[in-house]
């Protein structure tokens, strides 16, 4: 499996990246006993760091998504909060976390620690290379229950050789994360505005929280996307 950002978003937007762990051998279970001190930590976190619902989009990495967006998707304004900034929004507000299973919340986790969209996705259920692209028909995005679903012109997507399979605005249907999966694909998107730095962070983290979690063993991992100049 080989991974691309569309030359269409490199071009507006170079220092684009995604970050990726690809995890083999997994057992996923519901409710581990370090979840909630984990969930403790990152929510202590977010409070220290954003005074209040009111100042999200003022966070750097909810700004510098929202600038990657805009470029493509003319009424970004209007089309609804990244999956990770709606999260914000529910700690900030005093609000439930979502509870799923253990390889799910700790995706949930990562995207509240980093502030940025992440994907969690059932690897088996991929073919093929695996890019983020723009949506380029106006037509729906099937996403799990409880969601509207979303108008693919114009917007990003993470897609394999049979089309989308998962947005920054919310789970998509098909290869989504369930006790049977064993291979699990970890995406991060990282704007133009947030260090090479904080992308291995990510790397490191995200395939350290999966394998305490759920076990298995990272089988890939690694940056997409040009690094910073020295690195």
């Amino acid at each position: 499996m080989s991974f691309y950002i569309e030359k269409r978003i490199l071009d507006v937007a170079p220092r684009t990246r995604l970050a990726v762990v690809e995890l083999e051998g997994c057992e996923i279970g519901f409710g581990h006993a370090s979840l909630d001190e984990m969930r403790l930590r990152v929510v202590g976190r977010i409070r220290d760091d954003i005074r209040g619902s009111a100042n999200l989009k003022s966070v750097p990495q909810i700004a510098g998504f929202d600038q990657l967006r805009s470029f493509f998707d003319t009424d970004s304004r209007h089309g609804g909060s990244s999956y990770s900034e709606d999260l914000l929004r529910r700690i900030l507000e005093g609000r439930p976390l979502p509870v799923e299973n253990d390889a799910a919340d700790a995706r949930t986790l990562l995207s509240l620690f980093y502030k940025l969209p992440v994907l969690l996705v059932d690897a088996n259920q991929i073919r093929g290379d695996v890019g983020l692209v723009v949506g380029q028909s106006s037509r729906e995005f099937e996403v799990l229950q409880g969601h509207e679903p979303i108008h693919t012109e114009g917007r990003l997507f993470v897609r394999d050789e049979l089309g989308y399979f998962g947005s920054p605005m919310a789970e998509g249907k098909r290869a989504v994360v369930t006790e049977r999966s064993t291979s699990l694909l970890l995406i991060g998107i990282f704007p133009e505005n947030v260090g090479d730095s904080i992308v291995k962070d990510f790397i490191r983290r995200g395939g350290n929280w999966l394998e305490s979690l759920v076990g298995g063993q990272v089988a890939q991992e690694g940056m997409v996307g040009a690094a910073e100049a020295g690195e």
